[in-house]
């Protein structure tokens, strides 16, 4: 009986805000599945070794594929995640908004990629963004009319207070941290509910490439879209080798018989280490899925689309709650004919922290007038530096105060931060560095060469 009152009171809640009955049925298969205790943790004994169909390295596609591709890019539209609001580096604004090469954000920089993708094979491909409640008004008025934007909201389902088992209920004023979007998973149901996938398929467009909006390096690849089509892929993942950079991210693993994605919330702490182990898990999910929109609409009609559920836990307002989550890359164990493709490092290259922005502003990435984000040709390997700034530059502000002029980091192998310097004209990092100040004032760098030194 708790339980199915626990149940009412929690669609109840979530029937405020959604209206379409596949979303409220979505909403009480996740909640039933936290309710009945489930952890959700896979069971490490009973991962499998992957089969060489599960992994296919980009570099051994065949170049024809390219060809094929092009005789499909009317047959493909592309999607980017803009649900994402900037709060690890402090702002309550869109992540896509940022600045991040001069004075472009990752949309402005996404959407000259698209023009120049379109002006190069005269299409005009589909572009949508799916948006959350808090990103969609602010891109809008970024946006304005300058581009052939379509747009799609996620859902929003209620916070879960972990102690009493009911929607989550705060003080005026802060009704809206009672909300939560479902993690990127719910793109699927999105897609179905608002139209757009019957929408596309009307109009003949069989594919969708999917990635996150802070993704620069995640641009239309026309040798994966022909590999799709000519081998009648479903669901298509793509994957690079991990680095220690990667080690809290989601990776592909057998489980079951079927291509798995594995993320670190399904991971009991006892095998969070071996998780970690980038020998063990030589790879990494990217975030860039490819998805046959004709498959993903029988899925939709079947109700077959089931994706794990997530239970992420977190602390709002000095309450302990959760929030029910579904990532869209575990879809690919849900077709029948999926893959992961493994990339090089150029299709993987996001922003989550002013670590990563700092890396993406600096010489390390090449950036062209057509929009396309590269790693430098200068660096040897052609990986990007890896860089821990302590909390001193957390949030945005903090972090354009004390980076008034950024350090070169083309020969950085990585870099460490511990205090707070201001960074001024003619810094350059070259292979490890440690810099560290103690003091609680701001040491001045100016015209200075580290090379494998700690300071």
């Amino acid at each position: 009986m708790a339980m199915d009152n626990n149940v009412i009171e929690c669609l109840k809640k979530c029937r405020v805000k959604n209206k379409d009955q596949r979303a409220l049925d979505q909403f009480e298969s996740m909640l039933r599945f936290y309710l009945s205790d489930s952890s959700g943790k896979v069971e490490f004994n009973k991962i499998q070794p992957l089969q060489p169909q599960d992994l296919v390295p980009y570099a051994l596609l065949d170049d024809d594929l390219e060809s094929k591709g092009k005789e499909h890019l009317s047959n493909v539209a592309i999607i980017k995640l803009n649900g994402g609001l900037g709060t690890t580096m402090g702002l309550d604004t869109p992540k896509a908004l940022v600045p991040v090469r001069g004075d472009k954000s990752f949309l402005d920089i996404t959407l000259q990629q698209l023009k120049t993708f379109n002006a190069t094979y005269g299409v005009s491909t589909p572009f949508y963004l799916m948006d959350s409640e808090r990103t969609l008004s602010l891109t809008l008025d970024h946006i304005k009319d300058s581009y052939d934007v379509k747009h799609f909201s996620q859902h929003v389902f209620p916070r879960i207070n972990k102690e009493t088992k009911l929607p989550l209920e705060l003080n005026q004023g802060l009704k809206e941290h009672e909300w939560c979007p479902p993690g990127h998973g719910d793109i699927f149901l999105s897609l179905e509910c608002s139209g757009v996938l019957d929408e596309l398929l009307e109009k003949g467009v069989y594919y969708a490439f999917v990635s996150n909006g802070d993704n620069l390096g995640a641009t239309l690849d026309l040798k994966m879209l022909g590999y799709m089509a000519e081998n009648n892929i479903d669901f298509l993942i793509e994957t690079t080798p991990k680095t220690k950079a990667d080690v809290k991210g989601g990776t592909v693993i057998r489980y079951q018989d079927r291509l798995t994605l594995l993320e670190r919330v399904q991971v009991d702490d006892a095998h969070l280490s071996e998780f970690e182990d980038v020998v063990k898990f030589q790879i990494f999910n990217t975030n860039n899925i490819w998805v046959d929109l004709r498959a993903l609409k029988q899925k939709c009609v079947e109700g077959t689309l089931d994706l794990p559920v997530m239970v992420n836990e977190k602390v709002v307002q000095g309450i302990g709650c959760v929030q029910l989550e579904t990532a869209m890359g575990a879809a690919v164990s849900m077709f029948d004919n999926s893959v992961s493709v493994i990339v090089d490092r150029s299709r993987f290259m996001p922003v989550k922290k002013t670590s990563d922005l700092l890396v993406m502003r600096s010489d390390a990435v090449d950036s062209t007038d057509d929009g396309y984000i590269n790693i430098s040709s200068k660096r040897n390997p052609a990986l990007l530096p890896l860089v821990s700034l302590s909390k001193d530059y957390e949030s945005l502000d903090e972090f354009d105060a004390l980076f008034s002029e950024l350090p070169s980091l083309v020969n950085c192998q990585d870099l460490t931060v511990q205090g707070g310097f201001s960074f001024k004209e003619g810094v350059q990092i070259s292979g490890s560095v440690v810099l560290k100040n103690e003091s609680a004032e701001p040491v001045v760098l100016k015209e200075k060469h580290f090379n494998n030194e700690t300071v």
